[in-house]
């Protein structure tokens, strides 16, 4: 990465996100971090079975990275998330991000001196397990978490990647948002509505969404991301699928892949005999699962040599 993914200046509106020692609901470890990305429908189905633990969040902050940034939402200066990423596989893009992800961690650990961060990171392409969800993260000062009637509460902080003060998010950013979000506002209970309070107040966020201008940071998630904008994204209707062009095969029980390369880190494992749509194939041998596959829909991507005949 090199000068390519300076981190100088990092994270400008989070760099004091920590209120106080935050409560741990995970076991502890030096930094908490996973550093994997998921597809927003592979991330749907790994929240649907997520163990929470006995605390669940319950409100949801949104933020922009500023820096990093990215090409179509460009900080003055600074690192850009997506630079320098012509003529890349998928799996060297998934690569390449999980690396800047990785210096990431480092930055929030040795320069910001924290033991973690925001949950996740969105991207155009991905939807990125930065501090585990069952954990209080840092991310948004009194926004993090907050304890009424003896009971803790915190919230799942999204980071969504670049400098959104002119810029709304591009459309496959915020499809990616937006399906993280219905995910976690179905499993959690939280609704996919604003709600106005006082500034430093997260109780008046409970069970909704809020943004890091809701508490210590006027500047996040930007200008151009307004309550009004992010509710009703997130609240959009998916896009239907064009009438199935995806044909059935039976599997031979096989690994599921995030790239459609068809190597890298694994999504999931099939079954013997599971049935699969496949809607696209690509010359590195592979198919992308079809969101419309019961059980497996948008997991990723399956090697073709590992399916067996079509059965429609």
């Amino acid at each position: 990465m090199g000068q390519d993914f300076d981190l100088t200046g990092a994270i400008p509106f989070d760099r004091d996100a920590d209120d106080s020692r935050p409560g741990v609901l995970a076991v502890p470890g030096p930094f908490l971090y996973i550093g994997t990305g998921f597809t927003a429908q592979a991330f749907a189905a790994y929240v649907a079975s997520y163990n929470f633990g006995r605390i669940q969040p319950s409100y949801i902050v949104l933020h922009h990275t500023a820096i990093p940034s990215t090409l179509a939402a460009r900080y003055p200066f600074g690192a850009v998330w997506d630079a320098n990423e012509e003529g890349m596989s998928a799996a060297r893009i998934y690569q390449k991000r999980t690396r800047q992800l990785d210096a990431l961690a480092l930055y929030y650990q040795d320069t910001l001196g924290l033991d973690r961060g925001p949950h996740l990171f969105i991207d155009e392409l991905y939807v990125w397990l930065f501090t585990p969800m069952n954990a209080v993260g840092i991310h948004a000062k009194e926004g993090n978490s907050y304890t009424a009637n003896g009971k803790l509460h915190y919230s799942i902080g999204i980071e969504v990647v670049g400098y959104y003060e002119n810029t709304l998010w591009p459309n496959d950013v915020a499809t990616n948002v937006r399906i993280a979000v219905q995910s976690l506002c179905g499993r959690l209970n939280i609704a996919p509505v604003y709600h106005p309070g006082p500034l430093h107040t997260p109780a008046a966020h409970a069970g909704s969404l809020s943004s890091h201008r809701d508490y210590n940071k006027p500047q996040c998630p930007g200008a151009a991301i307004t309550e009004v904008y992010y509710v009703a994204t997130v609240t959009t209707p998916p896009v239907s699928p064009p009438p199935t062009l995806a044909k059935r095969y039976r599997v031979r029980g096989a690994a599921v892949y995030h790239a459609e390369s068809g190597v890298g880190s694994v999504a999931g494992y099939l079954a013997p005999g599971d049935e699969v749509l496949i809607d696209k194939t690509y010359p590195s041998g592979t198919g992308h699962i079809a969101d419309s596959t019961p059980k497996y829909g948008g997991l990723g991507f399956i090697r073709l040599s590992e399916i067996e005949a079509v059965t429609q």
